[in-house]
């Protein structure tokens, strides 16, 4: 079996844009899903009244969250945009491919009604990279919903490299790019166990209340979002199962180990087993 994953950045910088890009801009999305449900999604906007942004004084802690999910009809409910509009303007002019590349739509109808056929559905977490925004993960996401799961992609406020907030409100980070990785992945942490106590203390849209099934969760996370994902199972025993693509560890995880399942994606030559001694010891320690 194999599994292509496609990240933004890389697949924009990666593409050949054709010669006459300049007047024809070229349009790119992420790859159809093969599964055999059509997709919803809902964008929700969190605010942790309990936290104080740990990036920005003086603020709480906002986040933009996605939930994607198989859908029982679709007919008049719009594409979502891979990337919201402000925001793809604002990413595009900060890679300095503005009017060459369009980001087109996904395969997501926005407040699509779920289709509860299928009962309750397992839930699975998305954490992107540093720097990266929720959209990276579409194509993999889009494929677990069209399998049956619920998918929660997550924008790490200050961490992601924009963010787009009702009315159009653009969000970057204030030094240009994370560097404190470490923190990155505590804060991660905080901004997962706070997204679980959301999907299961208030009302969702798209008819999703109490179809989630929130005694089966699973997260995964590329990057920094591996190491979000593997102090977040540390955190939080909630989630049961989770899945690093090339990602570091970080934090107490790596000598505590986990007693759930944890599958580590690695690939030599990027600071993975070969080369870093954390994860390593993470995996000698994990007992799931």
């Amino acid at each position: 079996m194999k599994i292509l994953l496609i990240g933004v950045t890389a697949f924009l910088t990666a593409a050949a844009v054709p010669a006459a890009a300049a007047t024809a801009p070229g349009q790119f999305e992420p790859p159809s899903p093969t599964g055999p449900h059509r997709i919803g999604t809902v964008a929700l906007h969190l605010v942790d009244s309990s936290r104080t942004d740990p990036w920005v004084d003086g603020r709480k802690r906002e986040l933009m969250i996605s939930i994607w999910y198989p859908a029982r009809k679709t007919a008049g409910y719009p594409l979502a945009p891979w990337m919201q509009k402000a925001a793809a303007d604002r990413y595009l002019r900060d890679l300095g491919i503005p009017g060459k590349v369009v980001l087109g739509a996904t395969d997501g109808h926005q407040g699509a009604p779920a289709d509860r056929r299928l009962g309750r559905l397992p839930v699975v977490l998305y954490s992107p990279g540093a720097n990266a925004s929720r959209s990276y993960g579409t194509g993999v996401v889009q494929e677990l919903a069209s399998r049956g799961y619920a998918v929660v992609t997550m924008d790490h406020t200050y961490d992601a490299a924009v963010v787009e907030f009702p009315g159009g409100r653009l969000v970057t980070n204030p030094k240009g790019e994370i560097t404190d990785f470490v923190k990155a992945a505590k804060v991660r942490a905080d901004d997962t166990r706070f997204v679980l106590d959301q999907l299961s203390g208030r009302e969702l849209p798209a008819g999703l209340t109490g179809l989630l099934d929130m005694k089966r969760i699973g997260m995964f996370g590329h990057s920094l979002g591996g190491a979000s994902t593997s102090s977040a199972m540390y955190a939080d025993k909630r989630i049961k199962a989770g899945l690093g693509l090339d990602g570091a560890v970080l934090g107490p995880v790596a000598e505590a180990g986990l007693k759930r399942p944890y599958l580590v994606v690695d690939t030599p030559g990027k600071g993975g087993m070969a080369t870093n001694p954390m994860l390593r010891t993470f995996w000698k320690n994990l007992r799931g």
